[in-house]
């Protein structure tokens, strides 16, 4: 009866190993689906990160940017340089002196501006010092960019 009842024991012993082993599995895998759950969530914000990445890069890529320099040259002269730095062209392109075309500005005369500017491409309007008028002070360049919206460039015009 002894051997019976130490055989008994064993099996009982087997059995809760058995069941102690399963829910250990069990749980494992239970850990193991939460584990790919949030990988598939962390895969699927980085694919959402990258798109919206690659649409801010794609929207920059339709742009225009125009940027302004003021270049002394003797011995009373300036030139106003507008430079687009963008990666796309400036359409429409409009300058303002003062709050006024620049072609109606005292100082600047009848110039001819491009109304387009090429990506990487350079514009001037030269002016003339004058005692009897003040030099503009303020410049705005409006334009459109490829993406059809409005861009602008306002600034003091810092003369050398």
């Amino acid at each position: 009866m002894n051997i019976e009842l130490a055989a008994l024991l064993i099996s009982v012993l087997a059995l809760l190993f058995s069941l102690w082993s399963w829910r250990k599995g069990f749980d494992a895998q239970n850990s193991g689906n939460r584990i790919q759950e949030k990988l598939a969530s962390l895969q699927a914000r980085l694919v959402n990160l990258e798109e919206t990445k690659y649409q801010q890069q794609r929207a920059e890529a339709l742009k225009a940017r125009v940027v302004v320099e003021v270049v002394r040259e003797p011995p009373n002269g300036y030139t106003i340089l507008l430079r687009n730095t963008g990666s796309s062209a400036a359409r429409n392109l409009q300058v303002h002196l003062d709050d006024k075309p620049y072609n109606q500005h005292p100082h600047i005369g009848n110039q001819n501006l491009p109304s387009l500017l090429n990506a990487n491409s350079t514009a001037s309007i030269k002016y003339f010092d004058a005692f009897d008028f003040a030099p503009p002070r303020t410049i705005r360049v409006t334009w459109v960019n490829e993406n059809g919206e409005q861009d602008v460039y306002e600034a003091a015009l810092q003369i050398p």
